[in-house]
C-alpha cells in the first residue's frame, strides 16, 4: 500500500458538505438498493448540521477523497450521551477498515460516564451487525423507516456498566 493508500482521520469542515452529501446519498442508495438521487437536497441538509454547535464531525480521507464521515453530539437531558447520529462510508470502501476507524474516533470521544445512542435502518444487516459486536443493544424505541422497516434505536452503556 503507498502512502497515498493511507486513511487519514481529520475533523470535518464546511468545505466538506459537498463530499459529505454524496458519501451520504451514495451509501444510503446501496443499503436500501435503490439509485441515488443528486438532487435530493442533503448538502443543505448536512451544512446545517456541520455548522449547529457542540456537533462532532470526523471525516475519513484516503487518496485526498473523502470516503466516509462521522458525526455525533452530546446531550445531556436524562443521562450523559453521546450520540452517534452518522457513520457512512462509500460502498466501495465498505470492509477496508474505514467504518472501523470512524468508529474509534466516536468511542475515543465518548466519556466514561457518557451512555451511546444511536439509530439502525433494520434493513442494514451490515450496520446491525458492526454496532452489536461492539456492544450496542437494541431498545424498544423504534420509528418508520423505507420499506416498511424500522429504525431501531440502540444503546450502548457508561464504559463499566453491563449493557
Amino acid at each position: 500500500m503507498s502512502d497515498d493508500d493511507l486513511l487519514r482521520l481529520r475533523p470535518g469542515t464546511d468545505r466538506d458538505v459537498e463530499e459529505i452529501a454524496h458519501v451520504h446519498r451514495l451509501s444510503r442508495a446501496w443499503y436500501y438498493g435503490t439509485e441515488a438521487d443528486p438532487g435530493d437536497g442533503r448538502e443543505a441538509t448536512w451544512a446545517h448540521l456541520i455548522a449547529q454547535p457542540g456537533r462532532r464531525f470526523h471525516v475519513a480521507v484516503r487518496s485526498d477523497r473523502l470516503v466516509g464521515f462521522m458525526s455525533a453530539i452530546r446531550t445531556e437531558d436524562l443521562e450523559p450521551t453521546l450520540e452517534l447520529t452518522a457513520l457512512y462510508v462509500l460502498p466501495e470502501h465498505l470492509g477496508s477498515g474505514v467504518g472501523p476507524r470512524l468508529y474509534e474516533q466516536f468511542d475515543a470521544e465518548r466519556r466514561d460516564v457518557d451512555t451511546g445512542l444511536l439509530e439502525v435502518w433494520r434493513g442494514n444487516a451490515r450496520a446491525t451487525s458492526f454496532y452489536v459486536r461492539r456492544g450496542w443493544t437494541p431498545t424498544a424505541t423504534t420509528r418508520p423507516g423505507p420499506q416498511d422497516l424500522d429504525f431501531v434505536t440502540y444503546r450502548l452503556a457508561p464504559r463499566g456498566l453491563p449493557g
